[in-house]
């Protein structure tokens, strides 16, 4: 009976030495011992976050952009970050994405600038009539730059990720051929937000309309065409109405931006915020920047096999129509709000120039 008891004395001293040796070499040599500085390591936890947008499920815009980015951001975390796509305005209306965004119905949203008319003045510097973009990757190129140099505050209270534009928008008309000012005077034009000001400034009559509504107002004469992009040839069926399309690279290109809210910034781990940023600004160089120019391009061919004829304006009748538009750019400076007007407006035409100078016009 002693002896058991001795041996089991014995073992249970050695057990308590064996562990007691085995603490003091895992802080020896580093080792983790699943304790550090008494608290145990945290596993990171998944993140989703929702995005909410006006495109329809099947829109190339929600398939690449918003599920494109969305899984780049889930590779780049391997997995930690997901995203949840809202499209169709299932969660936000287009005009009150921003504000949705501001106060977190929404993690990230996308839609266009001007759907909120006065709501980014700094940012409108970029859309002016008057400046001329050679293709949709130009002005998206131009318009993520000018964020970053201007810094607007007027964006402050979001993080904005990224900034895309529909490209330029041109006269797309029925039954009259546009070739000169003269042509544009009294045509009734389906218009939103700038483009209203610059078809008034060219003579025609605009008619606030979405396009979305455009194809039956052009189908009863209500309308003879709009001031629009190629791609509402094809993605509206406009090409089945519209009969002549007037190529104008200056007469306004409509931003869009994605942009999250601030408060769901601030809460993501610092390593994760800059994967986002990182991955944001490669999926917008080599995806978002360009997409409007992948869906302009299969508008025009498709338009062209449904008889739509193009057209480019001279040079001369081209500076005709951009002299009718400067006046548009005068009221923008003429603006006493206290921002700074004029350097927003000199540098949208020198990123302009910039990129222009790297990508060849587009006969779209």
């Amino acid at each position: 009976m002693k002896f058991s008891t001795f041996k089991k004395g014995f073992f249970i001293t050695l057990i308590l030495i064996t562990f007691l040796l085995t603490l003091v070499v895992g802080c020896a040599t580093g080792e983790k011992t699943g304790v550090e500085n008494g608290k145990t390591p945290e596993t990171p936890q998944p993140i989703n976050l929702s995005f909410a947008h006006f495109f329809p499920d099947v829109h190339i815009m929600s398939q690449e952009i918003v599920d494109g980015w969305g899984k780049a951001i889930e590779e780049a975390t391997d997995g930690l970050v997901t995203v949840t796509n809202y499209p169709g305005e299932t969660l936000l209306k287009a005009d009150k994405t921003y504000e949705g965004v501001v106060e977190g119905v929404a993690d990230i949203g996308l839609s266009f600038f001007s759907y909120n008319r006065g709501r980014f003045p700094l940012m409108e510097a970029v859309e002016l009539p008057g400046i001329q973009y050679n293709n949709a990757t130009v002005a998206a190129l131009a318009g993520m730059e000018f964020a970053q140099i201007m810094d607007p505050e007027e964006l402050k209270d979001t993080k904005l990720l990224m900034v895309g534009t529909s490209g330029p928008v041109h006269a797309l008309t029925k039954g009259t051929q546009v070739k000169t000012l003269e042509d544009m005077k009294g045509l009734e034009l389906q218009t939103t937000g700038i483009s209203a000001m610059a078809a008034e400034a060219l003579g025609a009559i605009p008619v606030a309309m979405p396009m979305s509504e455009t194809y039956e107002a052009l189908s009863r004469g209500v309308i003879k065409g709009s001031i629009g992009p190629v791609e509402a040839l094809e993605g509206f069926k406009l090409a089945d109405e519209i009969d002549y399309v007037t190529i104008t690279k200056f007469i306004y290109s409509g931003l869009y931006y994605v942009t999250m809210n601030k408060q769901k910034w601030e809460s993501l781990p610092p390593e994760i915020q800059t994967i986002i940023e990182k991955t944001s600004d490669e999926f917008h160089k080599s995806t978002l920047a360009g997409i409007f120019d992948v869906m302009n391009k299969q508008a025009y061919e498709y338009s062209l096999e449904n008889g739509v004829e193009f057209s480019i304006l001279s040079d001369s009748e081209a500076e005709r129509w951009i002299e009718r538009l400067l006046p548009i750019q005068e009221d923008y400076l003429s603006t006493d709000d206290g921002l700074p007007r004029k350097e927003a407006l000199e540098l949208a035409k020198e990123l302009a120039e910039k990129y222009n100078s790297q990508h060849e016009p587009t006969p779209y």
